[in-house]
């Protein structure tokens, strides 16, 4: 009769009745982290507390079930610019958290860092801590990356026992204790399962505009234009917020090549609309500068291109050239003159891209696989 059960609820894990509590103060793309804990839920109890959402439209996407459910502290994100405000909002969101943690019991606590995350241990001590660290700061400016480092990163660290990085790399940068830190690749959930064709290019880039240098890839496209595609039908889809610099100059190139009708800069799309464009474009742009803050950070976007069955078209990053390979796409350097390149070594290989084959190499990478076979394992040897 146990058993039965276990097969109809889908939970498959000897350690399905621990709790584990999820912070984060400030909810970013919903998405990913909903997506990620609601198939952890198979596995064990899950609970988060979030104190605002960046965008109050991702409210609408902490679907719950019986063992996976949101708290929120705040409700609404301080629209004041003034940052005393604003840490203030940051700093009394944690007191908040510890009285939740001491109202409801866990045995597991993971804290996404965040600048004054090191008050949880500081005054509530008993509870089983795992700092999460997602990513070093990347920063285009070396002084900021310092400090963003140091304050919003080493320090916090000072106040924790046990942690939880997505590559090796940040082991040695922050000189974490190797027995005390888990690795875990969270994958990325299935979010087209549309067969694409491949007989013209349709690209799409999905993600943050600012420090990208995205404006490249537009002008490697006017180049391959002008020199291999003038008779070829292709489009271009950018989905993404960032600073005005960054946007001006992916408009002046579009301007620039006379790309208006080609390459379209739609802004930020709620994650319930970016499924059209998952079904739609057969060539993903996962477009970063290769640079040491960038190296080795998982590019979460080549991830969702690949599980879609896109070809892609990427910069030769570590990361990147763990999962791209020629019979998925190309690696190319950080420039428009690669980009170009990059394009039309897309171009000629389309007729052997199939949407079905790039799944079937990338499924390792999938949410459902990666949850099962390295996020379970790590959090029951906490556990």
């Amino acid at each position: 009769m146990r058993e039965l059960e276990k097969i109809i609820s889908g939970r498959e894990s000897e350690f399905e009745n621990k709790k584990i509590i999820f912070i984060r103060p400030i909810m970013s793309i919903s998405r990913y982290h909903y997506l990620r804990t609601i198939e952890l839920s198979k596995y064990y109890n899950i609970s988060w507390l979030v104190g605002y959402y960046l965008n109050e439209k991702d409210e609408e996407l902490h679907i719950g079930n019986n063992h996976h459910n949101v708290t929120i502290i705040d409700r609404k994100r301080s629209k004041s610019t003034n940052p005393i405000i604003n840490n203030w909002v940051l700093f009394t969101f944690y007191f908040k958290a510890i009285k939740f943690l001491r109202e409801n019991k866990a045995d597991l606590v993971i804290v996404h860092n965040n600048r004054y995350c090191f008050l949880l241990p500081l005054f509530c001590f008993k509870a089983k801590y795992v700092l999460q660290l997602s990513t070093a700061t990347v920063s285009s400016n070396k002084f900021r990356r310092f400090f963003g480092d140091f304050i919003g990163i080493k320090f916090n660290i000072l106040f924790y026992r046990r942690f939880n990085v997505a590559t090796s790399w940040m082991i040695n940068k922050f000189n974490l204790n190797k027995e005390k830190t888990i690795i875990t690749r969270w994958g990325s959930p299935l979010i087209s399962i549309k067969r694409k064709v491949f007989n013209e290019l349709k690209l799409f880039y999905i993600g943050s505009l600012t420090n990208r240098n995205v404006h490249e890839t537009v002008i490697g496209l006017g180049l391959f234009i002008s020199r291999f595609g003038r008779n070829m039908k292709i489009t271009y889809d950018i989905v993404g917020n960032g600073k005005t610099l960054y946007i001006d100059l992916i408009n002046k190139a579009i301007q620039d090549y006379s790309l208006t009708d080609i390459v379209k800069v739609h802004g930020y799309i709620e994650d319930k609309k970016i499924k059209y464009f998952f079904d739609n474009c057969n060539i993903g742009v996962s477009y970063v500068p290769v640079t040491p803050y960038y190296n080795d950070v998982v590019a979460t976007k080549t991830e969702e291109y690949l599980l879609a069955g896109m070809a892609v078209i990427a910069t030769n990053t570590n990361e990147n050239a763990k999962v791209v390979n020629e019979e998925v796409g190309v690696l190319i350097n950080d420039d428009p003159e690669s980009f170009c390149n990059g394009l039309l070594n897309i171009e000629k290989n389309l007729s052997k891209y199939s949407s079905e084959k790039i799944f079937l190499i990338s499924e390792y990478l999938s949410l459902e696989y990666t949850v099962k076979n390295n996020v379970v394992p790590a959090y029951n040897s906490i556990l």
